[in-house]
């Protein structure tokens, strides 16, 4: 629906069950693309990080490019995890793009009622789900089941009653609760359907946040974030007649909602490509009304599979409107004009850099850039040693000691001609600078930009770094400014594995020598604690059932032990290491 004029090419290239993608059927597909003269190609696949110069795949991509072609890609589902970016959205010649909401929600509402307390919410809490309504029933919860799954059935869709932890039954008619996790959301509210439940309530764990899908559920369902879900848990926990009654879906734009990053996005940096920044930018996949081969037809999706057509939409507008405009161009448009507005989904702190690239889509912008970043395919050959160097719209200084190698940029006119101004934003302790502030551009001129960049504060060593640079377009006639992300790294090198001493019980010490450390060090303190002695816990384990599902049963071959991390006294950010020796009982 992005672009509904254009003209599609379907490449059967994946087949259900085990078989699923094989290269030889995706290179294949890619290569008839090139061929078949596409303009836009989206591939909505991905794997394990290899190395985009010797990976088959994406050398048929990086041919695509060569050949004027826009590559768009999914970042993967494997958050959210830092380096969780699959390949081949990694090479640095495709556009890999992150999932984030919408602000249209399908909203359930969960009325809630009964208990010797107030409900949470005043009695309404607003879930997502595409159902129809039940109720009012009771609301219960089985402590025995928290996930309503079980074993290694249902990982897959669609959902076949495999992991039904109940028998036919179970239920009569009441909306049972149950934890997000393990397996399929819609496979634990089929299992609930399949024992006799009315409905169910999906809550989020910790790990999941406040990130809530909207699925098509086989009977009424809302999904909540964890932290309403928690109050929801307690107000059950206290009292009884606890009764609950689901709306049934209704369509509302909620601002609020939108711009916020999936939980299972795949976050960057990739292991084989560090040095190239991904994902490149975001774009709307959560609760993506889609067609289906099941069912009615319809289906609402989520996933940077739905994300990434949205790009690759985008990219067939800006060649329709522009069809002058190479492939190199459109890329830069689309990344340029990104907002950088995605939060995370604590829906508060800003994503990253290495979570949301240069921002969200805004295709209104892209079509109106004025600026573009040139790219001769000669550069995507010169390998991973020269990722950092090829015109990229962003930044990655990865060895900074304190001083980062410097980078160079080349822009090129979009617009008629126009005159820009540099600008930079970056964290305390960081500085980077740039070797024109201020620059004219002809029709169809391109010069070239120098950054420098330096990590000033020893502190920040070891640690990834976010920064900016803003091309402010001074010329007075509407077209947007360009943003590029920065990233930066101060490695910090010469530190020697651990170190074991033996010494004497008064006062003991010992000297190293630490030849070749970088890190500045003029006034350098160290800190330690009081020696302590280890703990032990004793457990005796049966064979776990389900060895391939860690959390699906914790009290059958599963020990398990709460750690409690204390906050530092100074109230300064403090890194702890957890050493763990597992020994049998011999030993």
């Amino acid at each position: 629906g992005v672009a509904p004029r254009a003209h599609l090419i379907s490449y059967k290239a994946c087949e259900g069950g085990e078989v699923g993608c094989p290269s030889s059927w995706t290179l294949a597909a890619l290569n008839q693309a090139v061929g078949d003269g596409v303009e836009v190609i989206n591939y909505s696949i991905g794997g394990s990080n290899r190395n985009p110069w010797t990976d088959s795949v994406a050398l048929a991509m990086r041919d695509a490019r060569s050949a004027g072609i826009v590559v768009v890609v999914a970042a993967g589902n494997r958050g959210p995890d830092v380096g969780t970016v699959t390949s081949p959205s990694d090479a640095p010649w495709v556009l890999a793009v992150a999932n984030a909401s919408h602000g249209r929600r399908f909203i359930n509402r969960l009325r809630l009622s009964g208990g010797d307390s107030p409900p949470p919410g005043g009695g309404v809490l607003l879930g997502d789900g595409l159902t129809g309504g039940v109720g009012p029933v009771p609301i219960v919860r089985d402590p025995a089941a928290p996930l309503c799954s079980q074993g290694e059935g249902d990982q897959t869709l669609p959902p076949t009653g495999a992991s039904n932890p109940w028998p036919s039954g179970r239920w009569r008619g009441e909306i049972v609760v149950c934890d997000r996790g393990i397996h399929a959301r819609v496979a634990k509210s089929n299992n609930v359907r399949l024992s006799d439940g009315g409905g169910m309530v999906l809550l989020n764990r910790a790990v999941e946040g406040e990130s809530t899908i909207a699925d098509a559920h086989s009977l009424p369902s809302t999904h909540l974030g964890f932290q309403v879900g928690q109050q929801l848990l307690q107000w059950m926990g206290s009292g009884g007649g606890h009764s609950a009654r689901l709306d049934g879906v209704a369509v509302e734009v909620d601002p609020g909602s939108a711009d916020i990053l999936n939980v299972s996005s795949g976050r960057g940096p990739s292991s084989a490509v560090p040095s190239v920044l991904k994902p490149d930018l975001a774009a709307p996949g959560t609760d993506i009304q889609s067609a289906a081969h099941q069912g009615s037809g319809e289906a609402t999706l989520s996933g940077t599979s739905m994300a990434a057509p949205q790009v690759a939409g985008a990219a067939a507008l800006l060649r329709s409107a522009h069809p002058g405009w190479r492939a190199d161009q459109i890329i830069s448009a689309i990344s340029g004009t990104a907002r950088p507005s995605i939060r995370r989904e604590d829906r508060s702190s800003v994503a990253t850099s290495v979570e949301q690239g240069a921002g969200m889509l805004d295709v209104s912008r892209a079509i109106r850039a004025a600026l573009a970043f040139p790219v001769d395919p000669v550069q995507f050959h010169a390998g991973l040693a020269a990722a950092t160097a090829i015109n990229l719209p962003s930044l990655v200084f990865d060895a900074c000691s304190p001083d980062c190698a410097s980078l160079t940029r080349s822009v090129a006119d979009l617009a008629g001609g126009g005159q820009w101004a540099v600008e930079v934003q970056t964290p305390p302790g960081v500085t980077l600078t740039v070797d024109t502030p201020q620059f004219n551009l002809a029709a169809g001129a391109r010069r070239n930009l120098l950054f420098s960049a330096r990590v000033d504060d020893p502190g920040l060593y070891g640690r990834w770094l976010d920064a900016a640079v803003l091309l402010r377009r001074l010329t007075p006639d509407g077209r947007p400014d360009l943003r590029l992300p920065v990233r930066l790294l101060a490695p910090v090198v010469g530190l020697s594995g651990g170190l074991s001493r033996t010494v004497s019980p008064d006062r003991g010490a010992f000297d190293t020598v630490l030849p070749g450390i970088n890190l500045p060090m003029p006034s350098a303190r160290f800190a330690g604690t009081a020696l302590v002695a280890p703990v032990a816990h004793r457990y005796t384990l049966d064979p776990d059932p389900t060895p391939l599902s860690r959390f699906d049963n914790l009290s059958e071959g599963v020990g398990w032990h709460t750690i409690t991390v204390p906050a530092p006294a100074s109230g300064r950010a403090t890194r702890y290491r957890i050493e763990i020796e597992l020994q049998t009982p011999s030993g």
